[in-house]
């Protein structure tokens, strides 16, 4: 049912007319949350109405509002604002998300586990994005923070798998733990001047990552950042770091060179005694 034949329905239909009586469940737009019912037509857009058919506004897509639902594509309303919590989550068939350009929020889980969700373009109206936002979704070939998004959640983009490239904006302060866990074909990534911290096991099994820069700003890289990062081979690291956590390079089994940026080969000695997680120390050099 397109959007034109729903209104159509319901403007030549009995004014005591119950919404649902008129739309298939399987449609996925047979969808009740505070009174009023979410619609997702065949056009893509999303579309509120009130139980005798009167259009709302919408705000925010409520949470597990579209859960498990069968769409392919999925348009947000410009009027919304925030996606509410596994709004999305388990659209097994989901594959291009356009979200609008009003949207400052994206919610914990919102599009986890749409396996098959190839692309979705996050507009620079986004502040941001919450834990677990895109975990799973492991066909997402590539993504761009905008330069909006302040903060990225815990696990956001875990298991994304097939993700081979990603750019974070320039106001992001931390990686959080376990952000891009199992990003097994993740092969490079800009951290921008923006981060202080690198948390647990932020980029660990990230298989494919072959070179890492960690910006001067970076203070702390913690327990298992760049774990199992098989081929690493090149880390040119911050000359501000002032704690390595344990194991945060461990099982990096090809690593040629942990470089030093303004550091002398006495300071660097030193530095050979942290845990690293690395058993030949002669990869960590002097930049100077």
């Amino acid at each position: 049912m397109t959007y034109q034949e729903l209104k159509i329905a319901l403007d030549i239909g009995d004014p005591e007319i119950v919404l649902p009586s008129i739309i298939h469940p399987y449609e996925n737009i047979d969808l009740k949350y505070g009174g009023c019912y979410f619609v997702v037509c065949d056009d893509e857009d999303i579309h509120c109405f009130d139980k005798r058919g009167r259009e709302q506004k919408i705000d925010n897509i409520p949470s597990c509002c579209f859960a498990n639902r069968f769409f392919d594509k999925i348009i947000i309303p410009e009027t919304v604002k925030s996606i509410e919590y596994s709004a999305f989550s388990h659209c097994g068939y989901l594959m291009s998300v356009t979200i609008g350009n009003n949207v400052t929020r994206i919610g914990g889980y919102a599009f986890s586990h749409c396996y098959k969700l190839t692309h979705v373009a996050i507009p620079d109206s986004v502040r941001d994005i919450e834990h677990g936002a895109f975990c799973g979704c492991s066909e997402l070939k590539s993504i761009m923070i905008p330069n909006s998004v302040t903060s990225i959640g815990s696990n956001a983009f875990s298991g994304c798998s097939s993700l081979t490239s990603m750019t974070i904006g320039n106001r992001v302060k931390r990686i959080k733990a376990w952000t891009f866990y199992g990003c097994s074909s993740l092969t490079s990534m800009t951290i921008p001047d923006s981060v202080t911290d690198i948390e647990n096991y932020a980029f660990s099994d990230c298989c494919k990552l072959t070179s890492i820069t960690i910006p001067d700003n970076v203070k702390n890289i913690r327990y298992q950042a760049f774990g199992h990062c098989y081929d690493l081979r090149d880390v040119t690291m911050s000359s501000n770091i002032k704690h390595i956590g344990e194991d945060a390079f461990c099982k990096c089994t090809k690593l040629e060179k942990i470089l030093f940026k303004g550091k002398t080969a006495k300071q660097v000695k030193a530095m050979k005694n942290y845990p690293w997680g690395i058993e030949d120390t002669s990869v960590i050099q002097a930049g100077l």
